[in-house]
């Protein structure tokens, strides 16, 4: 599929589909994530690096890699999600928010109310040009969602910046109501949505994880965001593993077994028939 450069200088930011009240197909979240401890206040954003890799998908399926930053009850609970992922052999950044556990509400990327774009150039849904490839390159990319707390304690909205410098935009805390203060809680891993036959795919490389990090999708740097707006690296008794069904898809946490990596999980798996 050809690459494509988008420019938004040209638009009026107030009309942005960001601001279009349509709301799309909601998009189940499953498998294999690690989670920091339910209900811990004060959770004002979350950052890690993401190794980029490209998947073999067929139609209908997506399978990808991403961070969460939630808060609420379950029923009415507020997600604002951004990653990578891989959809009809078409590999790019994409984000989701949602505020009520994606019972009625709902979007992805910027074609949908809520996330407002700022950057002129780089984009929601923007393709990568690259993806690590297993027993060499390593691409990767360091997604940082925060709210400015302390110097916009009454806006309040939650912004992301893609490899930590380019400020791509901002969701507004009125469209995510258990947001409006802090998260209480952020996750970290792989989903992947099967196809109608049931064919769950391949998530990171298609492999299971494994120690050597050239071998399985990885995320590293685990941070979440204090009040003072200071990065923290999440320490390892505070994360707890979710995965659906081992047999396929599974995710090991290493520590700090690779230096500056600092904080280390792989994830990934074969996919299949996984009774969903």
């Amino acid at each position: 599929m050809p690459k494509h450069i988008y420019e938004y200088d040209c638009v009026d930011i107030y009309k942005q589909p960001a601001f279009d009240n349509v709301l799309l197909k909601n998009h189940k979240i499953q498998f294999a994530v690690f989670h920091t401890k339910l209900n811990k206040p004060g959770i004002y954003g979350a950052r890690a690096v993401i190794d980029v890799y490209d998947p073999p998908v067929k139609m209908n399926q997506v399978s990808s890699a991403q961070i969460w930053v939630e808060g609420g009850p379950p029923a009415e609970l507020n997600s604002i999600q951004f990653g990578w992922a891989v959809s009809h052999h078409f590999i790019s950044t994409f984000m989701n928010n949602n505020a009520d556990a994606s019972q009625k509400t709902g979007c992805y990327n910027t074609m949908c109310p809520g996330f407002v774009q700022v950057h002129p150039s780089q984009h929601v849904g923007q393709p990568f040009e690259n993806s690590s490839v297993i027993g060499g390159l390593i691409c990767a990319t360091q997604p940082l969602i925060y709210k400015k707390f302390l110097q916009d304690p009454e806006t309040g909205n939650w912004w992301l910046f893609v490899d930590s410098s380019s400020k791509i935009g901002y969701w507004p805390k009125e469209i995510l109501p258990h947001l409006s203060k802090a998260a209480t809680f952020v996750q970290y891993g792989g989903w992947t949505y099967n196809s109608p036959d049931g064919l769950s795919p391949p998530m990171g490389t298609g492999r299971f994880p494994s120690k050597n990090i050239h071998e399985s999708c990885f995320f590293a740097q685990l941070q979440t965001v204090n009040k003072f707006n200071n990065l923290v690296d999440i320490e390892r008794d505070s994360l707890q593993k979710v995965v659906d069904n081992t047999s396929c898809y599974d995710a090991k946490h290493w520590g700090n077994r690779y230096g500056t990596l600092a904080q280390t999980f792989s994830f990934g798996g074969p996919g299949g028939m996984c009774g969903i």
